[in-house]
């Protein structure tokens, strides 16, 4: 749902940049990404955040250290967020290149709706998983 609505932005470019989306950009890898992605000169990033104050922050943080960035709210709660993100990439830049999709939905977390979350039961580690470490097959 996420996707589809941000890559239904309008082909007309309004930037000659590459445009790209990364959630959950206010910290962690997703603002690392963010970064390095904002540093290279012919790209835009826009931070997905859910919490304003903190994207805002990590936005002009970026702006400071010389990236092209700007914070937009994402919510993978709530779906009218997707169609706000999708207006503001729109109405900024005309087009979105590419959507990094770091943000998570953490159990417990105030904003996550808890009917929708189930807490995770494992019922054995997968073949993969189990044993000792192995070396790579050469």
């Amino acid at each position: 749902m996420l996707i589809a609505a941000l890559f239904a932005v309008a082909a007309m470019p309004f930037s000659t940049k590459r445009v790209a989306l990364v959630t959950g950009a206010n910290k962690g890898i997703g603002k690392e990404i963010a970064r390095l992605l904002g540093a290279l000169p012919d790209h835009a990033v826009v931070l997905g955040c859910r919490d304003e104050q903190l994207g805002m922050a990590a936005a002009a943080e970026l702006q400071a250290q010389g990236c092209d960035a700007a914070y937009c709210w994402v919510d993978l709660t709530d779906p009218s967020s997707f169609e706000s993100a999708r207006g503001f990439v729109e109405r900024k830049y005309g087009r979105l290149d590419a959507l990094v999709n770091n943000a998570v939905v953490q159990h417990g977390h105030k904003s996550a709706p808890e009917q929708r979350m189930r807490p995770h039961r494992s019922r054995g580690s997968p073949a993969c998983c189990s044993g000792p470490p192995r070396a790579p097959s050469i």
